[in-house]
């Protein structure tokens, strides 16, 4: 049961890496980020949800065993069905919102002018070499 808990942080990095690997393949196609992470979440949202659910109704028998030894393995599928659920909400509400708020043209005010500012160092550097 304890090899669940470490099969369950794969899946959950798995299922953060197809959907920002998704985002990033619509970002290339040419739409603006808020597109792009639209498109790319609601593509993926099948597959996020199917293997976490999957997972989850694998260990529903153990959270819900009565029998003998059950004492030990109820508490542990709990807290792995409830991790993987607060995980497949973190990755389907917050990973799009962190994506789009690091994507470019995206973020606060103070990073994109710091950016703009190393991009003029650049130039300058640029034209003194030529």
């Amino acid at each position: 049961m304890a090899s669940a808990s470490s099969r369950s942080w794969g899946q959950v990095v798995l299922n953060g890496v197809v959907l920002v690997s998704q985002i990033n393949a619509a970002a290339r196609r040419g739409p603006r980020a808020a597109r792009a992470v639209e498109a790319g979440a609601t593509r993926r949202l099948r597959a996020v949800l199917m293997t976490a659910l999957l997972a989850a109704l694998g260990l529903l028998p153990a959270a819900l065993s009565t029998q003998i030894g059950s004492e030990t393995q109820r508490p542990l599928a709990v807290v792995v069905i409830g991790g993987l659920v607060s995980a497949t909400l973190l990755t389907l509400l917050v990973l799009p919102c962190c994506t789009r708020s690091s994507s470019p043209g995206a973020g606060c005010a103070a990073f994109r002018r710091a950016r703009g500012r190393r991009d003029d160092d650049e130039a300058l550097r640029a034209a003194e070499v030529a």
